[in-house]
């Protein structure tokens, strides 16, 4: 893991100090190294900057930014086939100053150009100046594991792995988007479209940005997408080799680093799949670490179970009210978005804690979008098939229904809160009624957001899920996951990940989301994902072969839950309140500070999303202290340094 920030300045205007202090904004990132550089050109300069954790080629001369005669990198990920890689170009006579896998990107850039991207194994944001083509190059991984955010007008391009430091490098002047900020209040997450800056963008999962340096002209390729592998194939008895080669060889690729790996172990199906292959292939006794809680739900018990039966070096770090303190306290200071998943309060502790032991943590996230492990998928495929047989003339009928019940109903009832979303689901299209289907359980309503955010927010409509109209499938549940993969995955999964290990300065992998097994699960029947009432039908058939059927891993499938919300009551009252009452003072926009009060006195009487609710509120209000009012910085006092050429070495 590591940061990367770069600009191209047609008017020469941005401050080379302020570069520099762009760059240490992401110090949580990459704190084994900096670089800076700021090349001049006769109509432009271009910057390139680099916070560097070091996990391949430990070596200095590995450092970014990193240059190949007219090329240069700044580059956030790992490709993990670079070994491979770099064999074939010896072949070809390219010649390797480093054993690292950011020069094997520049070798083939300049060997295979863009078509290079086509080779990568890995998670990815890159950024290459190509300067004998006058031409900047972003390109970001398959499904979107590593962030890339741009901004462009017509005096200049700036893209980082941070969107903060963007707007820092234009003097914190860009406003703040409504519809992000909409879509984090009703999801808890920015949608994909959007980042909570106007004008600041991401670069899709799966395509590049080249910009002419001379035309100051874009054009976005999208060199890789899931919906052109969809297929409806059959299953044969070879198949399962198949995808159990391609699991091993995924969790094979996860093991290459140069600083130790460990194992996010939960003791669920997936985790102890990916944890026992990474055992096998390991070359010493492999660490594996779980996050417990003193709660009726604590899962560490069966965890430990799970690593003894493996054979791991296994540490549980029991979470209790008093550890959070510390990572509550600063928790915005790890997201450049407002992002309020709780579930990242536990995840933070345990890459905190694992960080004394290894450097690199394998989780595996992407497993129940990979082959439909959610229980959910059975409710919305049921009740879907049921509302697609509903006569016009009753649907007309439920709808009237349900709009006179909702415009009687109190805005703070549960029931007028699941007319909102009822009502949604009639109105909408046959693709968006699958879409809106997925955020029923998760989505807060209207009723419930206007109490609390401003009207002005609420009429902004935010964008959520991709188009469904033409994926070449009629299976209900591939759209589901296509959905699912291209939003909640993306805009919420791993951005848990990466913040997470972010913020212990150490690095996630994820074996379940290299994009060959994407693609070989999408190509097959929606059978091979739910089948006999059963989830992931397909992988449950490995499991069974790796474990031997073993009983330890037939238990029923759990949420991961944290006792957050019930915490923040008990134990930090007086701090929810104070910031609560921050509101006006410090004149926060957009939020009610006399009704989040009021909800937050009457906290053990109102509904759980008015919980969450809360705890959202917070969020946005931790998040616009530090990065909009910058009342808390955190960046370390070092020694630091920026090259600017006038030509180009």
């Amino acid at each position: 893991m590591c940061g990367l920030i770069g600009f191209i300045d047609y008017e020469k205007k941005i401050n080379p100090e302020r570069f520099d202090d762009a760059i240490d904004k992401m110090h949580l990132r990459g704190p084994d190294a900096r670089g800076a550089r700021i090349h001049q050109a006769d109509k432009y300069n271009v910057g390139l900057g680099h916070r560097r954790l070091s996990i391949i080629d430990l070596d200095q001369r590995a450092n970014q930014p990193f240059y190949d005669e007219d090329l240069g990198i700044i580059f956030n990920g790992e490709i993990y086939n670079y070994k491979s890689l770099k064999e074939e170009l010896l072949k070809l006579g390219i010649q390797f100053s480093t054993t690292s896998d950011t020069e094997v990107i520049l070798k083939a850039y300049k060997q295979w150009g863009l078509d290079c991207v086509e080779k990568f194994l890995g998670m990815f944001a890159i950024a290459i100046y190509d300067v004998g083509k006058s031409k900047v190059v972003l390109l970001r991984d398959r499904l979107g594991v590593k962030p890339l955010y741009f901004y462009q007008d017509n005096q200049t391009m700036i893209f980082s792995s941070d969107a903060v430091s963007i707007n820092y490098l234009l003097d914190n002047t860009l406003a703040l988007d409504k519809r992000a900020i909409h879509g984090f209040f009703s999801l808890g997450f920015v949608p994909a479209l959007h980042s909570i800056f106007e004008g600041i963008q991401k670069i899709k999962p799966g395509a590049y940005l080249e910009i002419d340096l001379n035309s100051k002209k874009t054009k976005q390729t999208q060199y890789w997408d899931l919906k052109e592998h969809i297929s409806d194939l059959t299953y044969k008895s070879e198949d399962k080799k198949k995808l159990k080669t391609l699991l091993e060889d995924a969790v094979r690729l996860r093991l290459v680093s140069d600083a130790k790996v460990g194992s996010f172990l939960s003791g669920g199906l997936d985790s102890s799949y990916i944890t026992k292959l990474l055992s096998d292939h390991s070359e010493q006794q492999l660490s594996s670490f779980t996050v417990g809680f003193h709660e009726d739900f604590d899962e560490a018990p069966h965890a430990k179970e799970v690593a003894e039966l493996i054979g791991t070096a296994h540490t549980t770090y029991y979470l209790q009210p008093h550890d959070i303190s510390d990572i509550l306290f600063k928790y915005s200071n790890f997201f450049n978005e407002p992002f309020a998943d709780n579930t990242c309060i536990p995840m933070l502790y345990l890459s905190q804690n694992s960080k004394n032991k290894v450097k690199v943590v394998v989780s595996s996230d992407g497993g129940d979008e990979l082959f439909a492990g959610y229980y959910e998928y059975f409710t919305f495929l049921r009740y879907n098939r049921r509302l697609k047989k509903v006569p016009g003339v009753l649907r007309s009928t439920i709808k009237t229904i349900i709009r006179v019940l909702y415009s009687f109903c109190p805005n703070t009832s549960q029931l007028k809160s699941k007319l909102w979303k009822l009502k949604h689901i009639f109105d909408a299209n046959s693709s968006r009624q699958l879409q809106n289907l997925l955020q029923f359980g998760s989505r807060i309503s209207h009723p419930v957001l206007k109490e609390v955010v401003d009207g002005n927010v609420l009429k902004q409509k935010f964008n959520y899920g991709p188009k469904l109209n033409n994926l070449n499938t009629s299976s209900d549940l591939k759209k589901m996951l296509y959905t699912d993969i291209s939003e909640s995955l993306v805009n919420k999964m791993l951005v848990k990940v990466d913040k997470s290990t972010m913020g212990a300065s150490i690095e996630g992998r994820e074996p379940l989301l290299d994009h060959r097994l994407f693609e070989f699960m999408f190509s097959y029947h929606e059978d091979n994902f739910i089948k006999n009432g059963s989830t992931k039908y397909r992988f449950r058939e490995i499991i069974n072969d790796e474990f031997e059927a073993n009983n330890l891993l037939n238990k029923p499938k759990k949420s991961f839950e944290t006792p957050l919300l019930k915490w923040l009551k008990e134990y930090y009252s007086d701090y929810i309140e104070s910031e609560l009452k921050s509101i006006n003072k410090l004149k926060i926009p957009y939020l009610s500070q006399d009704n989040l009060l009021k909800l937050w006195k009457a906290y053990h009487n109102i509904m759980n999303n008015q919980r969450e609710l809360i705890w959202r509120a917070l969020v946005f209000i931790q998040w616009y202290k530090v990065h909009i009012l910058q009342l808390s910085e955190n960046i370390p006092n070092q020694k630091r340094s920026i090259e600017i050429d006038s030509g180009y070495d």
